[in-house]
């Protein structure tokens, strides 16, 4: 009979998210430090960490089902019967597919943000380079790139992604010239130069 968590052993995911070098943030000690002596942790940390790194390996799971089947065949009594526990385990943490969808746009918002933000800030990146990286992480991680763009940006992403007047304006442009880049037989090019004028647009 299936199992729910317990603070002895927490639900083990079966590999990475589907976002590469930037997986769900872990949760380990602090360094005590050399002048601190070292004090073994509290059952109240014990417990938070356990809910905690369950509540990763759940995202894992999912971010595993996401890649396989979209989103349309994700599900939290999938994610529970491939991670061998009850559907209330899962619950109990995302209380809904929405609640869960939200995490997973949360994991997914700072994956983007962390590879637009290293582009911006190499020689000669600047936001066209942002640009790019969008460009490159959609393609690597299409499900991912679909929750964000399915869905209102987050005004982090926009204040982060897009600095400067309306990037609300500037992330629908955005969406725009990665849809037609990725029709077939969308010009050789046609990226690079729309990112170009689209500075020009929205000084």
């Amino acid at each position: 009979m299936d199992a729910a968590p317990s603070a002895s052993g927490p639900v083990r995911g079966r590999g990475q998210t589907g976002l590469g070098a930037v997986p769900v943030p872990g949760v380990g000690p602090a360094d005590p430090g050399p002048d601190t002596p070292a004090a073994g942790p509290t059952l109240r940390q014990v417990r938070e960490r356990v809910r905690e790194e369950t509540a990763r390996a759940i995202r894992e799971e999912a971010w595993r089902q996401l890649d396989e089947g979209g989103l349309e065949g994700l599900s939290l009594r999938a994610v529970a019967r491939s991670l061998g526990v009850v559907s209330s385990a899962v619950y109990r943490y995302y209380p809904s597919r929405r609640d869960l969808l939200g995490a997973l746009a949360d994991d997914a918002r700072a994956s983007l943000l962390t590879a637009a933000a290293a582009a911006a800030a190499s020689p000669g990146g600047g936001t066209a380079g942002a640009a790019h990286a969008v460009r490159d992480w959609a393609r690597a991680h299409p499900h991912a790139f679909e929750l964000l763009a399915g869905a209102p940006p987050h005004p982090d992403l926009l204040a982060r992604l897009l600095p400067g007047p309306r990037p609300l304006l500037r992330w629908s442009l955005l969406l725009g010239l990665l849809h037609v880049d990725r029709l077939p037989g969308s010009p050789p090019g046609f990226f690079a130069e729309a990112v170009a004028d689209l500075g020009a647009l929205l000084p």
